[in-house]
């Protein structure tokens, strides 16, 4: 290949393969090397070294400079395919996995410690408040390949626990509501249709949302009657 600069190269404008290659230079604090990495090894095996500052290991910003009614919009998107048309077994399959994990106890998290945090800032948009959710998750069947679900879901969300030998370090709540001292109901004292917790007097259930908890069934009791 004659010598050019990268601005000078042809641009590649089709579908990046893992196989495909990226110039790079490695050992750079000690004997800086030129080198080919595949796509797949770059993206697979990064291992950066946060400093002991507020940083992210990646960070990616997607400015929208143009809103357009019929646009999807995605500051990131990641989409697992698996096509075959002969039978094969997998064990686990995920779309993104993510892990926060602290491998000795010298540690002290003085604030928050979670495998993800999700922010949803609809600041002054006129966002359609019954379509507005902090987390949206979908069970979908797509038409192009198949006309209905083969089988049935277990459930949108699975919640496993694992404390080790120490018991009493069991997790204690599904969900923390009103977390970090930031109350979500504005009236604790009496029953408020409007907020996402109030005291309610007792009344009949009419409605179960069905659960399961270590593999048993149950049912969570509501009211269609709400408050007056």
């Amino acid at each position: 290949m004659p010598d050019k600069k990268i601005t000078q190269q042809t641009e590649h404008i089709t579908a990046i393969l893992g196989t495909d290659l990226l110039p790079m230079v490695g050992n750079t604090a000690t004997t800086p090397t030129n080198y080919k990495v595949q796509v797949k090894n770059f993206l697979s095996q990064l291992a950066i070294d946060l400093p002991a500052t507020t940083f992210a290991a990646v960070g990616v910003t997607a400015s929208v400079t143009a809103n357009a009614n019929a646009a999807i919009q995605a500051a990131g998107s990641f989409n697992m395919l698996a096509n075959s048309s002969a039978q094969v077994n997998a064990l686990d399959r995920f779309g993104v996995i993510v892990t926060n994990k602290i491998q000795n106890g010298n540690t002290t998290i003085l604030g928050q410690i979670a495998a993800a945090h999700f922010v949803l800032d609809t600041c002054n948009a006129n966002t359609v408040a019954s379509n507005t959710y902090g987390l949206f998750l979908e069970h979908q069947t797509d038409n192009t390949y198949a006309a209905a679900r083969r089988v049935q879901p277990q459930a949108y969300i699975g919640i496993t626990e694992d404390a080790g030998s120490n018991v009493a370090a069991k997790t204690k709540y599904l969900m923390d509501v009103g977390a970090l001292g930031k109350s979500v109901s504005q009236d604790l004292a009496n029953t408020n249709v409007s907020v996402i917790f109030s005291v309610t007097s007792d009344r009949p259930a009419t409605h179960m949302l069905k659960l399961r908890v270590d593999g048993q069934d149950v049912w969570l009791l509501a009211s269609n009657t709400g408050p007056a």
